[in-house]
Order: structure tokens, then C-alpha cells, then sequence
């Protein structure tokens, strides 16, 4: 039984592995729309980053293990839009990868 998600006018930042490796990581990143891929997440749209190979590139990857980031870390700054557009593009980009999601009720 999938839960409801509901969303209302929060920003939020969040970090997550995705099934696989880089390349997953990468091939969901690519298929995102709205969402637009940024090293900087400070902004009041909806943006994403791979921390391995963007905001943290200048650490080695012993560090970066240390510090819990993957090579499958993605990270999405949620921004203003409205939240089902977001949802709808985090959809596609699951499914982009071979992630099916539960639809998600908006209130």
C-alpha cells in the first residue's frame, strides 16, 4: 500500500542513491525536465547535482566514501514550481532508469 506524499509550499533539500551506479545516476539526472541539473542548489527553482563529480570533485573518493558519498548520490533542491510538476519529472526520470514509483496523490 503506497502512502500519500503531499507537499505544500516547503523548499527541502535532499540526497538519495539510485539503484545501480554513475551511470544510473547519470541517465536519471538526464532525463529530468524541469528540474535542471546546477552544481550551485541555491536557487528558487527546482535544481539537481551529482556530488562525486560536481560540488565534491576536488575530494578523493577514500574521502568521499567517508563522508557517505556514492557514486549513485543524487541531490535535488526542491524549488517553487508547482508540486506536481515536480513529481511528474521525478516520475519520468524514475522510470527513465527502470524505477517504477507509486503514483503519487497530491491534496
Amino acid at each position: 500500500m503506497a502512502a500519500p506524499y503531499r507537499i505544500y509550499n516547503v523548499s527541502l533539500t535532499i540526497s538519495f542513491d539510485i539503484r545501480g551506479g554513475e551511470a544510473e545516476a547519470f541517465r536519471f539526472l538526464n532525463a529530468l525536465k524541469l528540474i535542471k541539473l546546477a552544481v550551485s542548489l541555491g536557487g528558487t527553482e527546482s535544481l539537481a547535482e551529482h556530488p562525486g563529480t560536481m560540488t565534491h570533485s576536488d575530494i578523493t573518493l577514500c574521502e568521499q566514501r567517508e563522508m557517505g558519498i556514492t557514486p549513485q548520490m543524487i541531490r535535488l533542491s526542491i524549488g517553487v514550481e508547482d508540486p506536481r510538476d515536480i513529481m511528474l519529472d521525478l516520475e519520468q526520470a524514475f522510470a527513465a532508469v527502470g524505477m517504477g514509483v507509486p503514483a503519487m496523490e497530491m491534496a
